[in-house]
């Protein structure tokens, strides 16, 4: 038996773990609302909202959205706590709970997430493109309205999670959001490639990456039309299919993009410019090692492998494929050590960058702190912590080594 009096508790790790991501979720509000408040209210004096940056007004439509999905998460949070510490019920029927509202709670977060994390993406792309066109992204109107689609694709699927589970009106937000994601997607490319159309490029690893991502996020588009439909959706959401969709629009279109914009803006952000070769070879690994890794998922998906398993029957005729997807991870792999060595072989830019905001400073002694301060933790979350920190502490050095021969 476990006393919990009003003032004592007994926590396991679940409890902690409650704990520390309602403090995630109320952070990631906090964020939200600085972000759409400094868009809004703190922009230049008489600027209107349609000449913003394509990354301010996307970074505003993703807060908005921020703001109708962490509450959610918190309340979620806080219940479960209040449940696991104080006998609430809030999740147990036989205590008049509600068992669904778990789900229903965090898929309130879940659905509109791909949105938001796309659209700051998408916007950082746009500046990538329009830099490497040396003009402005074509069609910027039409570009803030696929934006605000993809906006509203994720307001849908918050709508269809706040109805009770098995509404109709579930069975038909749904779908429609995934379409209109897939339209928002698609007018996206299509401007960024009307952008750079005849052209003198830089062919710079930021444009590869953004090209990449372009093409990444249109595979994982036409894989949602699919998913559109209710039928096909009952059938594969479940799957590999499902699966490989997630995969293609969360790792080629955010992380691939995030990758375009740290080689854009390495230079502003530190003075020095990562090696062009190396990146290159970091994209085509990269492309490669995804497409492979991915392509093969929407196979087995309709080929019927369940997703959440880690271990299946023989002779299910999915082997093959899960062998190529696996060479397709080590691809990625081997892909992240290239990248690993372009920041080692960074050189100082040949010319002034322009002046940042805040002055450029060396990335060594962050990484030096954090490296130290992950050491520290390692003692309570374990060797991996403390093996990731050491990781930082020698690459911090060696930072710090380089900055002082430069």
């Amino acid at each position: 038996t476990v006393y919990r009096g009003p003032f004592t508790f007994r926590a396991n790790g679940v409890d902690w773990w409650a704990t520390g991501m309602a403090l995630v979720a109320l952070a990631a509000l906090c964020v939200v609302i600085d972000v759409v408040t400094t868009v809004f209210a703190r922009r230049t004096s008489g600027k209107p909202l349609s000449e913003l940056p394509p990354f301010a007004w996307n970074s505003a439509l993703a807060g908005v959205l921020g703001l109708l999905a962490y509450p959610a998460l918190l309340v979620a949070l806080v219940l479960l706590q209040c449940d696991r510490l104080l006998e609430a019920g809030r999740f147990v029927p036989e205590s008049g709970g509600d068992a669904t509202l778990w789900s229903r709670l965090t898929a309130l977060l879940g659905h509109p997430q791909v949105a938001m994390l796309l659209l700051p993406v998408m916007g950082v792309v746009s500046e990538v493109v329009g830099a490497a066109a040396g003009r402005p992204v074509h069609g910027r109107g039409v570009m803030r309205v696929s934006s605000a689609l993809l906006m509203l694709a994720g307001v849908l699927g918050w709508l269809a999670q706040a109805t009770p589970v098995g509404a109709a009106l579930a069975y038909a937000l749904l779908p429609l959001a995934g379409a209109i994601m897939a339209l928002a997607t698609g007018i996206a490319v299509f401007h960024w490639l009307a952008t750079l159309w005849g052209r003198p490029l830089n062919a710079s690893p930021a444009l590869s990456f953004a090209l990449g991502m372009a093409a990444m996020v249109m595979t994982g588009a036409f894989s949602t039309l699919p998913l559109a439909f209710q039928p096909a959706s009952a059938r594969q959401v479940g799957t590999y299919f499902g699966v490989a969709h997630a995969h293609e629009m969360l790792f080629g279109g955010v992380v691939l993009g995030l990758v375009a914009a740290l080689y854009h803006f390495y230079p502003k952000l530190t003075g020095r410019v990562l090696d062009a070769r190396l990146g290159q070879v970091h994209f085509a690994l990269t492309l490669v090692g995804a497409f492979v890794t991915f392509l093969p998922m929407h196979v087995l998906g309709l080929a019927g492998m369940p997703r959440r398993i880690h271990r299946y029957p023989a002779g299910m005729g999915w082997d093959a494929l899960n062998s190529l997807a696996s060479l397709g991870a080590l691809v990625l792999l081997a892909a992240g050590l290239v990248f690993l060595a372009a920041l080692l072989k960074a050189r100082p830019v040949s010319e002034p960058a322009p002046a940042p905001l805040e002055p450029a400073g060396s990335p060594g002694p962050m990484l030096l702190a954090f490296g130290l301060a992950l050491l520290a933790t390692g003692t309570l979350l374990g060797w991996i912590a403390g093996t990731l920190g050491a990781g930082f502490v020698v690459f911090g050095l060696v930072r710090l080594l380089g900055d002082a021969k430069s």
